[in-house]
């Protein structure tokens, strides 16, 4: 989130909507109660969102500042970003009078914004609308602090849109799958079959973003086949959707139908308007599970981009199912030669391997996104109780892509050699060469006990009463 917007309902209402449009054209990220706030609490729904947005916009209009009998929820606004040391960018409309407040009996924290600069909006040519937005952006600052950099750069988010997929890209998705296909299966299940959302909906459709492995994510969402006779309700397979590597465009029309998937070619930022557009072909009013294995971690801004996503939840409510790393909750004994704290050094040098201490975020960014209720699995994934081909699954899964990514870093290319931590990833690529055997034996030894760093659960999405 950019902006939070702070306005006087009786009187800003018309203004506030004026600004948020110009802001949402320039590709701000803006929080607007009418279109942000769900079925919750409303003050603590207005709290998060002023946590999650660095600026704090106000509309002055007739009535912003004085102050109201009873509850004044505007009033709460400003002493709040007040509190939590927000930017504070102030607009006022034509009609607005500094002079109706009692500016000398106010307390400081309104008193302060007596003499604060402001920006005057009035009727305006297109050009000087123009000029008056791009003011408001220069004040603006992100949420590292820094001035407001508009129109960042935009990255395609997909590694193979970049490197085409091989075997060992294929192998190390299908192990993905076998390490945590029971906790996806328990977790995607007790949602299924306990929330309310879904009691009177049979055949559920689903939102899968970056399926990089058809005949995987096929079992995946056909769920425990032990269980399939007690379920009511399921995932339709021809009513799942989503986004693939383009080599698997033509297999997954096969599995899941024609048009149900897209390839990874659009840049980061525009990856919700590809699958609007997806929706839209295929006359989907919203989705009632959307599927984020691994995503976050990858993504420039997650807690954005799961706000984003929940817009796109089946109207009538829905889930987001999230699993995550989270190498903070690794951990591994016996180990007396240190391989797995060296292990972990080398997934934090590598640049490409993501956030990987996402997974103890995903409970709050669901609720700041607007879930109603967020289910965090207590399941631990470990090699405890598992035999040798388990252990080894899990070795493969967490660490075994460390070789041939280091073994690219480390080349000896004028590209590399330019990269400040060329010299630390050939260091360690000869670390691993030198001792990944002893790893995997170390993964095959009986008393042996690794616990990997993966954190699941979903986020409920309750209807808007209001507005459903």
């Amino acid at each position: 989130m950019d902006v939070f917007i702070s306005y006087r309902r009786n009187t800003g209402a018309s203004l506030c909507g004026v600004v948020r449009e110009l802001l949402t054209k320039k590709k701000i990220d803006v929080f607007f109660d009418k279109d942000s706030i769900r079925s919750e609490q409303f003050p603590e729904r207005i709290k998060r969102g002023i946590d999650s947005a660095p600026n704090f916009l106000m509309i002055l209009t007739p009535g912003y500042f004085v102050k109201r009998e009873g509850i004044d929820r505007v009033r709460e606004e400003i002493l709040y970003a007040v509190k939590k040391k927000k930017k504070f960018i102030l607009v006022y409309s034509e009609d607005y009078d500094n002079d109706e407040v009692d500016w000398e009996n106010e307390q400081d924290e309104i008193r302060q914004f007596e003499n604060y600069n402001r920006f005057k909006y009035e009727s305006m040519s297109s050009r000087e609308t123009e000029l008056f937005v791009e003011k408001i952006i220069k004040d603006m600052v992100g949420s590292d602090g820094l001035p407001y950099v508009l129109n960042k750069k935009a990255q395609n988010n997909s590694y193979y849109t970049v490197h085409n997929m091989d075997e060992a890209d294929f192998l190390w998705i299908r192990a993905d799958h076998t390490v945590c296909k029971h906790l996806d299966w328990s977790i995607l299940e007790k949602a299924i079959t306990t929330e309310s959302i879904f009691e009177n909906r049979n055949d559920l459709n689903l939102l899968v973003y970056k399926a990089y492995d058809i005949d995987t994510y096929s079992k995946k969402y056909a769920l425990n086949p032990k269980t399939a006779d007690k379920r009511e309700r399921g995932i339709d397979p021809e009513q799942i959707y989503g986004v693939t590597y383009r080599g698997l465009i033509e297999e997954a029309n096969e599995v899941f139908g024609e048009g149900h998937f897209i390839p990874d070619e659009f840049d980061t930022e525009n990856y919700i308007d590809a699958v609007k557009t997806l929706m839209k072909n295929n006359n989907i009013q919203g989705f009632d599970i959307i599927d984020l294995t691994l995503i976050l971690k990858d993504v420039h801004e997650p807690e954005k981009t799961l706000r984003e996503l929940s817009k796109l939840l089946n109207p009538a409510g829905g889930i987001i199912y999230i699993r995550e790393l989270d190498d903070d909750y690794v951990d591994a004994y016996p180990d007396e030669k240190n391989l797995i704290p060296k292990l972990k050094e080398f997934l934090e040098l590598d640049e490409g391997a993501g956030n990987r201490h996402l997974g103890k975020k995903i409970y709050t960014y669901l609720i700041r996104s607007g879930a109603d209720k967020v289910y965090i699995s207590d399941e631990i994934l470990s090699t405890a109780n598992h035999k040798t081909n388990f252990q080894l699954a899990i070795s493969y899964n967490y660490f075994s892509y460390l070789l041939p990514e280091l073994k690219t870093l480390s080349e000896d290319t004028e590209e590399n050699r330019n990269n400040p931590n060329f010299e630390k990833y050939v260091e360690a690529y000869r670390w691993l060469r030198m001792n990944y055997d002893d790893v995997e034996s170390m993964f095959c030894s009986p008393e042996f006990y690794f616990r990997a760093g993966y954190i699941a659960g979903y986020g409920v999405f309750m209807p808007d009463e209001e507005l459903y």
